[in-house]
């Protein structure tokens, strides 16, 4: 049997198993440390990572600042540079130290400024970037013609910081522009004066476009009145006439001296050489047809269906 002091071991000796209950306190906070450590690793990771994007995003934002063809403009809140790509020197012939903080409308010209203030103004009520078009002074004084589009940069509370504006040298398309009005003016004066009837009609027979001459040699009182009338209904006097002069121009493009008698507005008849051809799209479909009238005499008398349209070689 037992003694009381060997009961009493017994139970000392079971005393240890509270120790093994701490090892087991202790390994649960070891594990949550564990995770703790493993969380901040990933965060750490993560911070670094997102650190590393933003400068490769701002390495790549330098160098399409710096390289693109395009001037692009980073203002502060009160219209001033704060910095400019490159290519504003390439085309402006200004550093970016000789732009650092000088007013952006400065160096817009007078007459375009209040275009200018129009397009920052909208951009403000908008996401998208709006466009204008003005003129930028060159640093040796002349004024070249640009398209530009703005947008407006905000902090986290939606308040404006500052404006980005990317502009494009269209000098060269203005002056483009300007040259083809000024030769679009020179063919419609040599078209307007010219003493042959010219014309641009659809195969429908509807006038598209005619000329003084023409509007005087078919009796009209006005090339209103003209692009009014359909060939084939009001001018032809043989139906067949018309019929086979688009069969002809469907077949070689194009008719010279083409003898042709019309009917004026008062009801005379009138004999003209035609020079025509067609004007096709990409598909080889005809769009329209243009040509002149030259009045070479007045036909005899006859019925209508016995004018027979021939070619006159002269």
């Amino acid at each position: 049997m037992l003694t009381a002091a060997g009961r009493n071991r017994i139970r000392t000796f079971g005393q240890p198993m509270k120790k093994k209950k701490t090892a087991h306190v202790g390994a649960r906070s070891a594990g949550q440390i564990e995770r703790l450590t493993k969380r901040l690793r990933n965060e750490f990771t993560r911070r670094h990572r997102a650190e590393e994007a933003s400068r490769n995003n701002a390495e790549q934002f330098r160098l399409i600042l710096e390289n693109t063809l395009d001037l692009i403009s980073l203002l502060d809140i009160q219209g001033d540079f704060v910095h400019v790509s490159r290519s504003f020197g390439d085309v402006l012939g200004y550093s970016s130290n000789e732009l650092a903080r000088t007013e952006f409308l400065s160096l817009v010209h007078p007459n375009d400024q209040r275009a200018v203030m129009t397009m920052l103004q909208r951009a403000l009520f908008t996401t998208e970037g709006r466009t204008s078009e003005f003129r930028f002074k060159h640093k040796g004084g002349s004024w070249c013609s640009f398209e530009s589009i703005a947008c407006w940069t905000f902090d986290r509370k939606r308040n404006p910081t500052g404006a980005v504006v990317i502009s494009r040298d269209i000098s060269e398309r203005i002056q483009q522009e300007a040259s083809l009005r000024a030769s679009e003016e020179k063919f419609r004066r040599l078209v307007e004066n010219v003493p042959q009837g010219m014309y641009q009609s659809t195969p429908d027979g509807e006038f598209l476009t005619v000329n003084p001459a023409l509007v005087r040699m078919l009796g009209y009182e006005s090339e209103a009145a003209l692009l009014s009338v359909n060939i084939q209904r009001d001018l032809t006097v043989n139906p067949d006439d018309r019929k086979q002069l688009l069969r002809k121009l469907d077949r070689e493009d194009a008719v010279h001296n083409y003898e042709l008698t019309l009917r004026r507005k008062d009801g005379k008849l009138l004999v003209v050489l035609l020079n025509s051809h067609a004007v096709r799209d990409t598909e080889g479909e005809v769009l329209y047809y243009e040509g002149s009238l030259n009045d070479i005499a007045t036909p005899k008398l006859h019925p209508p269906d016995a004018a027979e349209p021939r070619t006159v070689s002269h």
